[in-house]
């Protein structure tokens, strides 16, 4: 289809909608034509719409329901969210129509969501007001009236003829059926009918002037009321709905029977009586019937019709009694789709509670087995470390024994065969230490003691230790410390273990002849130890991994020494352990500097 096709239908449909209340015979010759030829959802939807809203008012409401509901998924379907509320309102106003108040509510209520979510304000309103209606058919007249008065005083309702005038009839109705303020009812039904007339909505404006004839009947203004639906007769054409042709022959019927009517005449009444019972039949609306019935058995009692009364009054009662029936079985209905639906909710949250644990426990899974990577990992890189870090210096101590008991006698050769068995045996236990110490903090079954480090006392034990190193590659050691005595107050194991770890780092990547500074001060927030070389200091790219297990910095030791890459990992673990943290930082004039901070004793 082409565009200029499409875009005139949609215009067509436009028009139709916009003179579905003055020109109904006019609309529904332009939506036939839409539908006859549109592609477009949302365009036929606009033109099923107003067929729809023809059908309501034509009082075919089976019909008028199922336009409804294609004119519905269609402009869902189209995306048109001003649409979708229309519709799901015109759903209401039918199901209002057929006694289905549970469903009438719920599609209001629908309507009501759609209309505050694209920010229709008239829309709500027509929701709200909607909603009031079918409280007040459910006996909640207070409310309703509440409602009411209220959109009355909406700014954007006193700018909308339309709005007002149906709001006005609304109000007038809920009043007349509270027995209220009667003389107030036939204004607001006047008001209320002349807006009509403005806006030419003849099918609304008959309403509105049937109930107008009921008040001035109840005021004792007959001539008034008989006047009044000498006007709705003239509105009555080939089109008028079954609906309209039973409120006319009612009220003609009724007014020819009130009490102090100078016109009554019982038997006129009957043959309007006559007339609503038909129309109402047409209808397909027991209320309406049950109503005929009723009137019309009291227009027999008087003319003194008592036994046709009686059978009248059986009708009227049978047909209460079945739509009773009816709307209990609707109620059960009801309550089975809702019983339904809960079981679907219920079970549906089951499984989604029931997924979500598998989903849980399977990321559990995979955590575990993240974890057991990990350790496998570790656990090979331990056994490599072992096999690779602890074979060398056994050779050399086995090789080494092997040569002091090759020459006991030679005491030079001994002592410096001794010297370096020592320092075999050093670097394996401090591996093996090392391990140990790792799988106690990780483990959480270190126990350390409180007490007091002197942090001269420690600078001078860790010089001691590595006397061998220092003395062998020249190293300047330079100590700084503040005057007097310096102590520090917590698990001293555990810095001694940082201690040892960052000087004996420092050392083997000092070169030969270079210097590492041992530095100590008390700030207010705890002790700060720095530990500082010349060596080759930490590459950028190799920083974030410093404190890594096994993480090396991809620089070789100065003298030879062996790597393994747990040192750094053990100081940060002890230095955590004791509520502290290490960070790095570069050494002015080249090398790297490692400050511990240890919180102050409580």
């Amino acid at each position: 289809m082409s565009s200029v096709l499409e875009s005139t239908l949609q215009e067509r449909a436009r028009q139709a909608m916009a003179v579905t209340r003055s020109d109904p015979a006019t609309a529904r010759r332009l939506a036939a034509e839409v539908l006859a030829g549109a592609e477009d959802p949302g365009t036929r939807a606009a033109a099923l719409l107003v067929q729809t809203t023809l059908l309501h008012r034509d009082s075919k409401q089976t019909e008028a329901r199922q336009a409804a509901r294609e004119a519905l998924e269609l402009a869902r379907t189209a995306a048109d969210q001003e649409l979708v509320m229309r519709c799901l309102n015109m759903l209401g106003l039918i199901q209002h129509a057929l006694a289905d108040e549970r469903s009438a509510l719920e599609h209001f209520h629908e309507s009501a969501r759609v209309a505050e979510a694209i920010g229709d304000g008239r829309g709500l309103t027509a929701a709200l007001a909607n909603t009031a209606m079918v409280m007040h058919a459910q006996g909640d007249r207070e409310s309703a009236l509440q409602v009411f008065r209220d959109i009355l005083t909406k700014p954007h309702i006193q700018t909308n003829p339309q709005f007002r005038a149906q709001t006005r009839h609304n109000l007038a109705q809920t009043l007349w059926d509270l027995g209220r303020e009667l003389p107030e009812c036939a204004e607001l039904f006047k008001l209320a009918a002349a807006g009509k007339r403005e806006l030419g909505d003849r099918w609304s404006l008959a309403f509105t002037l049937c109930s107008l004839s009921g008040v001035e009947r109840d005021l004792g203004r007959f001539a008034e009321a008989r006047e009044t639906l000498r006007e709705v007769e003239t509105l009555l054409t080939g089109e008028a709905s079954q609906e309209l042709r039973y409120l006319l022959h009612l009220n003609l019927g009724v007014l020819l029977t009130a009490p102090g009517n100078p016109e009554r005449d019982p038997a006129a009444a009957l043959v309007d009586l006559t007339a609503a019972l038909a129309a109402a039949r047409a209808t397909k609306t027991p209320a309406y019937e049950a109503m005929a019935h009723q009137y019309l058995a009291e227009a027999l009692i008087a003319a003194g019709r008592h036994a046709e009364a009686c059978e009248e009054l059986k009708a009227a009662a049978k047909i209460r009694e079945e739509n009773q029936r009816d709307e209990s079985r609707r109620h059960l209905e009801r309550l089975r789709v809702a019983f339904e639906a809960e079981r679907a909710q219920t079970e549906a949250a089951h499984e989604r509670k029931l997924r979500t644990e598998a989903e849980a426990f399977n990321a559990q899974i995979r955590e575990q087995n993240t974890r057991l990577e990990k350790l496998y990992r570790e656990k090979s890189d331990i056994i490599g470390l072992i096999a690779h870090d602890l074979r060398a210096p056994l050779a050399a101590a086995l090789e080494l024994v092997g040569e002091i008991t090759a020459t006991p006698d030679d005491r030079k050769n001994v002592v410096e065969t001794a010297t370096l068995l020592a320092g075999s045996h050093r670097q394996m236990l401090e591996l093996t230490q090392a391990l140990l110490d790792i799988e106690s903090i990780e483990s959480g079954t270190m126990r350390t003691k409180e007490g007091s480090a002197d942090l001269a006392a420690l600078f001078a034990d860790l010089q001691l230790a590595h006397a061998t190193d220092i003395r062998t590659k020249s190293l300047h050691i330079g100590i700084n410390l503040p005057a007097g005595r310096l102590a520090w107050r917590g698990p001293v194991l555990l810095l001694q273990r940082v201690a040892e770890n960052l000087f004996s780092n420092a050392v083997k990547y000092t070169p030969h002849g270079g210097r590492v500074t041992l530095a100590a001060r008390q700030e207010a927030d705890g002790l700060r130890l720095r530990v500082s070389d010349n060596g080759p200091g930490i590459p950028p790219d190799q920083r974030d991994r410093l404190f890594e297990k096994f993480a090396t910095a991809g620089t070789m030791p100065t003298g030879g020494e062996a790597v393994h890459g747990l040192g750094l990992y053990l100081a940060q673990c002890c230095a955590r352990h004791a509520g502290g943290t290490i960070r790095y930082e570069d050494t002015p004039g080249g090398g790297a500097t490692f400050v511990l901070e240890l919180p102050a004793a409580d």
